[in-house]
């Protein structure tokens, strides 16, 4: 990515950084044997032990939603950075899944995770670094299919009233209109039908919007996600407002989750 290492290192192990590109909360007690906290909001709120620490080389911390059973080896990630001319190249590892099938959701959601919060990060180091972010997240727990949850989100009375989100490639452009009768146009940053897309948003100064599906214990959780940078901040209480209205008429049997407005360094 177009960032020295010093910068992608702060953006990994600096609290506020962290909140400017992945949790919506996080916390810092730096050095090996400290501690990082990330937190969505319940049930994803947690504390990780830091394990390795080489500044703008190499982290290594355990991962915090997951409690090994007795004899397990701990879920952990190690990011690891490379400086070249002025960009770096980060390599990140998440091990400890088991093979049994136990362990396949988590894996899945993990994988999926990781392919948005990465681009987030390069989104946020090349087109905002320094600024604050503010976040809407609108989400809705549901007793559906992946697909049937999609199809709804991704038709006529959801995201597509106008446009379309399918079949459409990462890098490609896209332009919807919202049954919330907003209007998002801009460069496919995810698509991973049927549970997960991102893109860029022009007319929000490069704001990043996201939905996604994940599996929860008894369900599924639907949400939308929109995280603006600079002036756009200014917009995100109205599209929380907006977007969760469109989730609950969307899925009348569905139980609305209630997570905050979040405004990083307000």
């Amino acid at each position: 990515m177009n960032a020295p290492p010093g910068a992608v290192w702060k953006a990994l192990t600096d609290a506020r950084e962290l909140e400017r590109w992945f949790p919506l909360e996080a916390g810092v007690v730096p050095g090996k044997g400290g501690s990082i906290r990330l937190s969505w909001g319940p049930p994803w709120d947690g504390e990780g032990r830091i394990e390795i620490w080489e500044p703008e080389r190499h982290l290594r911390m355990l991962w915090p939603f997951h409690k090994p059973e007795e004899g397990e080896v701990p879920l952990a990630v190690d990011y690891e950075l490379e400086g070249r001319g002025g960009t770096t190249r980060l390599r990140l590892v998440h091990s400890g899944f088991g093979a049994d099938a136990r362990f396949d959701d988590e894996f899945d959601g993990t994988r999926r995770g990781w392919h948005f919060e990465l681009r987030s990060l390069k989104h946020y180091l090349e087109r905002h670094r320094g600024e604050d972010r503010a976040v809407a997240l609108a989400a809705i727990k549901i007793p559906l299919a992946p697909r049937e949850a999609w199809q709804r989100l991704a038709g006529k009375k959801g995201l597509a009233a106008s446009g379309t989100i399918e079949g459409l490639k990462e890098g490609a452009r896209y332009e919807i209109v919202t049954a919330s009768g907003d209007e998002l146009r801009g460069t496919v940053v995810v698509s991973l039908p049927p549970t997960d897309f991102s893109g860029t948003v022009d007319d929000g100064n490069a704001a990043l919007f996201r939905l996604g599906v994940e599996k929860l214990e008894g369900g599924r959780e639907v949400w939308l996600w929109y995280a603006a940078y600079g002036p756009a901040r200014s917009d995100v209480r109205a599209v929380k407002e907006r977007w969760s209205a469109l989730l609950r008429e969307l899925f009348p049997e569905g139980t609305p989750v209630q997570r905050g407005l979040v405004r990083a360094g307000a």
